[in-house]
């Protein structure tokens, strides 16, 4: 499939949120590009997860990757 559709195709999929990307990366090498093109990660929206807020509270490990060096 040409590289162009994939990523279109993985757009639409990423709307519904960033679980739904995780068969598109286990899928190979082209369904992971397809996931981390620019395309698809303009839609992403961490916020959107339930694990957000966990992910993003001052004790967790990956509070940094959130507020950087505050």
């Amino acid at each position: 499939m040409p590289a162009g559709i994939l990523r279109k195709i993985v757009s639409h999929v990423a709307e519904g949120g960033i679980g739904e990307l995780r068969n598109w990366i286990i899928s190979g090498r082209e369904g992971m590009v397809a996931v981390f093109s620019l395309d698809s990660l303009k839609l992403i929206r961490l916020d959107r997860s339930r694990d957000f807020v966990f992910w993003s509270s001052l004790d967790n490990v990956y509070n940094f990757y959130f507020f950087g060096n505050v």
